[in-house]
C-alpha cells in the first residue's frame, strides 16, 4: 500500500513538472479594488490545488487520529470489569432487592 502512495505522488509530481515546463507563461490576475497581480500559470494552478486540498487533508487526518484514539481506548478496556455492588442501578419502580427489608415486609 505504501508503494502505491509513493507511486501516486511521484506521478503527480512528474505531471506538475511537465505542465509547468509547457505552460510557463505570465498571466495577470485582477484582484479586489483594481489590484493586478502578475504571476506564472503553474504557480496559480498549484496554489489553487493546495488551497483546496490542504484544509480537507488536515480535516481527514484529525478525524482519523480522533477515531483511532477512540478505537484504541475501547480496544484496551478490560473485557469484564469487576462489578461493584454500588454501581448496580436501582429499579425505578419499587424497592430494590439489594436494600434491607423493612419490618412490615419481613412478615
Amino acid at each position: 500500500m505504501r508503494f502505491l502512495q509513493i507511486l501516486f505522488w511521484v506521478i503527480l509530481l512528474v505531471l506538475i513538472i511537465i505542465f509547468s515546463a509547457n505552460n510557463w507563461t505570465p498571466i495577470t490576475i485582477s484582484i479586489w479594488g483594481g489590484l493586478l497581480v502578475d504571476t506564472k500559470l503553474p504557480v496559480l494552478v498549484v496554489g489553487s490545488f493546495l488551497i483546496g486540498f490542504l484544509p480537507l487533508y488536515f480535516w481527514h487526518r484529525v478525524t482519523k487520529w480522533r477515531l483511532n484514539r477512540k478505537f484504541n481506548k475501547v480496544q484496551n478496556a478490560p473485557r469484564n470489569p469487576p462489578l461493584n455492588i454500588n454501581d448496580v442501578p436501582k429499579p425505578s419502580g419499587g424497592i430494590s432487592p439489594l436494600e434491607p427489608k423493612t419490618p412490615l415486609e419481613s412478615e
